[in-house]
C-alpha cells in the first residue's frame, strides 16, 4: 500500500513514529461552496460564463468542463492544451479571452 510506505519513509526521515491512521476510504465529502471552483470563481468572466450555462449550483460544480477551465485557471494544464480543447469548454468569447490570457 503506497501510503503505508510514504508513512514509513517521512517516519525514517524524522526518526520518529508518526501515529496517524491509514484507513481504508468509505465516505467522500464535497468541499464547502467556497471552495468550490475557488480558481475559476476568481475570474468573474470565466464563472459568469457557466452560472449562465449552470445556474443549479450542483450542476456548476459536476460540470468536467467547470473543473477543466478551474484547473487552467489556476495555472495546471499546458497553452497547448488548453487551444486544443478550448472550443469544447463552452466559454463565452470574453471567457475564452480571459482563459488564453490566463494560460501562456
Amino acid at each position: 500500500m503506497l501510503a503505508a510506505e510514504k508513512k514509513k519513509a517521512r517516519s525514517d526521515v524524522l526518526g520518529t513514529r508518526l501515529f496517524t491512521d491509514i484507513v481504508p476510504f468509505t465516505v467522500f465529502y464535497p468541499a464547502e461552496d467556497y471552495h468550490q471552483k475557488y480558481h475559476l470563481k476568481r475570474h468573474g468572466e470565466l464563472a459568469g460564463s457557466y452560472e449562465a450555462i449552470y445556474p443549479d449550483p450542483e450542476d456548476f460544480v459536476r460540470s468536467t468542463a467547470v473543473a477543466r477551465v478551474n484547473g487552467y485557471a489556476g495555472g495546471y494544464g499546458l497553452a497547448s492544451q488548453l487551444k486544443e480543447e478550448i472550443d469544447l469548454l463552452g466559454l463565452s468569447e470574453k471567457g475564452r479571452a480571459v482563459l488564453l490570457k490566463l494560460v501562456r
